[in-house]
């Protein structure tokens, strides 16, 4: 029983450090800093699934530590669920999005960097596009997961908060659009098109 709350604990570990790489590592060589500023990492949806990610794994370490000691953590579990649920469905839209957009039209979903030649490294491509992923996918497949009502709720409020983000700061303010597809949508279409990928 312990050795497999150690492997898990060491699974998580790694999953942590790779999206902390992913978060804190440069978005692009300071030799583009003539485009201007980046957008804000809080209007990219990578970087928000990768925070209610790491938040999960935050959730699932503290869980495995409390069960090594034996404590109750029924509170825990379904917090833990429910960030699960929420974190999965927004990295099901960064893959489902990202990538064919990645090989079909790139220059709507790269940074202003990438006309210029500006490719993402490969690990950190994989730490923001891949890997967070794959840490909510093996968190749904292993984990009991709470289907109630919470996650459908969970999931409307994150996509109707970032739909409402983008329009308000984008539209209103003209703040960088993080996804050049974006300035095409209006707020109900976006949140139209996140909640129904998620």
């Amino acid at each position: 029983m312990h050795k497999s709350l150690y492997i898990r604990i060491l699974f998580y570990t790694c999953g942590l450090s790779i999206c902390l790489y992913g978060y804190f590592s440069e978005r692009r060589p300071q030799k583009y800093n003539f485009l201007g500023p980046c957008c804000s990492k809080l209007l990219l949806m990578t970087y928000n699934g990768m925070i209610l990610t790491m938040i999960t794994i935050l959730l699932g370490i503290y869980i495995l530590i409390n069960k090594l000691f034996k404590r109750k953590i029924d509170t825990l579990l379904k917090l833990h669920s429910l960030f699960s649920n929420i974190s999965y469905g927004l990295e099901i839209v960064v893959v489902s999005v990202y990538w064919p957009m990645n090989f079909i039209k790139p220059e709507l979903i790269n940074s202003s960097a990438y006309k210029y030649g500006y490719r993402i490294p490969f690990f950190k491509q994989m730490s923001i596009h891949v890997f967070p992923f794959i840490i909510c996918l093996v968190e749904v497949l292993t984990c009991k997961i709470d289907n109630t009502l919470h996650k459908y709720v969970g999931m409307f409020v994150i996509c109707t908060c970032y739909s409402s983000a983008i329009t308000i700061f984008c539209g209103k303010f003209n703040f960088k659009y993080p996804y050049g597809f974006l300035k095409k949508l209006n707020f109900f279409t976006t949140l139209l098109l996140f909640y129904a990928l998620t």
